[in-house]
């Protein structure tokens, strides 16, 4: 599951479709803006329309939705916390968080934590006169080794001494 259609979460989703993942599910609530437009594959027709209506149409123009029977893409023009993208975060075996706000941040971290599922934090922004920041941490709130510090204070004590996963060393 992705959360988030902007620069980051629509790169995401265009990547993951050309790579092969077969079914996804991708959230975001927000239009496009002028200022989207140096980001993301979209012109100025694309204006005031969802940006997961944009991440769609270039899967269509990408051919991957008309050409392969067993690929799936649900756009939901939702914020991560609304009740119609629980289901998908509920089935999704990782989380790919994309979006531009902390609380959706926080919400996915905390999601993540009480439901054991993995977490990729992808978040990159810049400023005019200012310098690129970004991040891109791979979580497993299960596995204290691989939690950010905020999932090991949400799981608790008890859970931070799970024992590492033998199949990542």
């Amino acid at each position: 599951f992705i959360a988030g259609a902007g620069g980051t979460g629509e790169g995401v989703a265009i990547f993951a479709a050309r790579a092969g993942f077969e079914r996804r599910g991708q959230c975001d609530p927000q239009l496009i803006e002028p200022d989207n437009l140096n980001r993301i594959f979209a012109g100025a027709r694309h204006l005031g329309r969802r940006k997961i209506d944009a991440v769609k149409e270039f899967l269509l123009w990408f051919d991957r939705l008309r050409s392969e029977r067993d690929f799936v893409y649900v756009p939901l023009p939702f914020p991560v916390e609304h009740e119609h993208v629980r289901p998908y975060l509920d089935k999704a075996e990782v989380i790919i968080a994309c979006p531009n706000s902390l609380a959706a941040r926080r919400y996915l971290a905390r999601y993540a934590v009480e439901h054991g599922k993995m977490l990729l934090n992808v978040g990159f922004g810049c400023s005019p006169g200012d310098y690129m920041t970004g991040e891109l941490s791979l979580y497993r709130p299960q596995q204290a080794e691989l939690a950010c510090p905020a999932c090991i204070s949400l799981a608790g004590p008890e859970q931070a001494d799970i024992a590492p996963d033998p199949l990542l060393y």
